[in-house]
C-alpha cells in the first residue's frame, strides 16, 4: 500500500470469498462485504487509517467469516469509528489495535457478531468508548482487559456482550 493507498480496497474488490489478502504499510481507509476474506498486516506497522473526515476507516456490511488480523486501525481523531460492523456481519479480530477514532474504536451494531480472539488493543487511555455494542448484535472476547478505552464497553438496545 505504500504508493498506493487503495491497492487494500482494489485487492478486497476482487476478492472471492475464502481469500486470504496480504497487506503491507499504511492503507487508505476500506469497505468489505465479501464473506469468508483474511486480511492480515504483515511487516513492520502495517496501518489502515484515513486521510480525512470519515465515519468509519473500516466498513464492514453483512461480510460472514471475516477474520482481521495483525495490524493497527487509526482514526486520527478524525473518523467518527475505527471498526463499523453492520447488517449481520460475523468478524472475528486478532492482534488488531484501534485508537484515536472520535466515538467509539468498534462499534457493532444491526444484528452483527464480533469475536475478540488474542492480544488486541481497542482504544487508547482517553478515547470515548473501546466497544460499542447496539442494534441486536453480540460481541465475544477472551480478555476484556484489551479494552481500554474511558468507557471500555457499553451495550444498548437489546446487545450482549460476553466474556
Amino acid at each position: 500500500c505504500a504508493d498506493d493507498v487503495e491497492a487494500l480496497q482494489d485487492a478486497i474488490d476482487e476478492a472471492e470469498p475464502g481469500t486470504d489478502i496480504e497487506f503491507r504499510g499504511t492503507c487508505g481507509p476500506i469497505e468489505i462485504d465479501v464473506d469468508g476474506l483474511t486480511i492480515e498486516g504483515k511487516g513492520t506497522d502495517p496501518i489502515i487509517t484515513n486521510p480525512g473526515e470519515i465515519d468509519a476507516v473500516i466498513s464492514i456490511e453483512g461480510a460472514h467469516n471475516l477474520t482481521l488480523v495483525d495490524f493497527e486501525v487509526e482514526g486520527n481523531g478524525t473518523a467518527e469509528f475505527g471498526i463499523v460492523i453492520e447488517d449481520g456481519a460475523f468478524v472475528t479480530i486478532e492482534a488488531v489495535k484501534v485508537a484515536n477514532a472520535t466515538d467509539a474504536q468498534v462499534f457493532v451494531t444491526t444484528s452483527s457478531t464480533l469475536k475478540i480472539d488474542g492480544d488486541n488493543e481497542l482504544g487508547v487511555d482517553g478515547n470515548e468508548v473501546g466497544l460499542l455494542v447496539s442494534g441486536n448484535s453480540f460481541a465475544l472476547s477472551d480478555d476484556a482487559n484489551d479494552i481500554v478505552a474511558e468507557t471500555a464497553i457499553e451495550c444498548e438496545f437489546g446487545s450482549t456482550f460476553v466474556q
